[in-house]
């Protein structure tokens, strides 16, 4: 689990601010990484995959609830949290406070981004999707070099990055 999680973060993070290019949107995403960790996701992602990230988790937070978990809305939204104030809570603040506490509550380390190269892009309709490689040391001394495919999608004249496969899996198997 913590495996999918620092893949979850790697996934999405904060862009330091308007990145004018994809390149420049993933960049800035990895590059704050290390400081921000999930802490500053919601303004990384596009608005859309913020809606679409809360669609997906509101129905195992209420699962989590209706099968006893009280501890859940607490420990994910903080003192005093409910169902109704969950399920209205703004779509960016959803997926910060998730993500956020699901990083604490597994105790995820700090990653350190080593390297980074942009490869290329393929552009797909609206949606480029940006080719990088890698490097990464957890604070456990793990260190290892990855390729991933990064999605992002216009926003006026920024770029804003769109779910990966790994938060849409780990939404899934979370709704099981």
């Amino acid at each position: 689990m913590r495996a999918l999680i620092i893949l979850l973060i790697l996934a999405v993070s904060e862009a330091a601010h308007a990145a004018d290019s994809p390149e420049q949107a993933v960049r800035e995403y990895f590059l704050a990484l290390p400081e921000k960790g999930a802490a500053a996701l919601a303004p990384v992602l596009h608005p859309a995959e913020q809606e679409r990230f809360k669609e997906m988790m509101i129905p195992v937070v209420r699962r989590a609830v209706a099968g006893g978990q009280a501890n859940t809305l607490p420990e994910f939204f903080g003192p005093g949290a409910t169902m109704e104030s969950v399920e209205k809570m703004p779509a960016a603040t959803f997926t910060t406070n998730y993500l956020t506490n699901l990083q604490r509550l597994y105790q995820v380390q700090r990653v350190d981004i080593t390297s980074l190269e942009i490869l290329g892009t393929v552009r797909e309709g609206e949606i480029v999707h940006v080719v990088l490689r890698y490097g990464f040391a957890a604070a456990n001394g793990v260190k290892k070099k990855q390729m991933q495919v990064v999605s992002t999608k216009p926003l006026g004249k920024e770029w804003k990055l769109m779910l990966t496969g790994e938060l849409e899996g780990m939404a899934s198997a979370a709704s099981r």
